[in-house]
């Protein structure tokens, strides 16, 4: 009887420390995955940065003409539509990170249940 008292035990023990394990595998990746992402972000902030960098220096030459207006209003018209799909892609990003923390509450759910069973 105290056998299958220690082996129990024990059991438990190892059980929870996979999952401990499990739950540090999943920081970290979801840590990288996060860092990946940021890293992206700004990968892209700073070659928007520099296409409107150079498109300033482009419209200093432009100067003379009397139809800078109209081209001002396009490239509004631009930056409108990159804001709005850069908004787009992050609440497109929000929303798969918390589909994957949905996802990993019901695995840990799931993981918790066999163990409750048992005891």
């Amino acid at each position: 009887m105290m056998m299958m008292m220690k082996k129990k035990k024990k059991k438990k023990k190892m059980m929870m420390t996979m999952m401990m394990m499990l739950m540090k595998k999943k920081k970290k990746k979801k840590k990288k995955k996060m860092t990946t992402m940021m890293m992206m972000m700004m990968k892209k902030k700073k070659k928007k940065k520099e296409e409107d960098d150079d498109n300033d220096d482009d419209d200093d030459d432009d100067d003379d003409d009397d139809d800078d207006d109209d081209d001002d209003d396009d490239d509004d018209d631009d930056e409108e539509k990159r804001e709005e799909e850069e908004e787009e892609e992050e609440e497109e990003e929000e929303e798969e990170e918390e589909e994957e923390e949905e996802e990993e509450e019901e695995e840990e759910e799931e993981e918790k249940d066999p163990y409750q069973e048992q005891s």
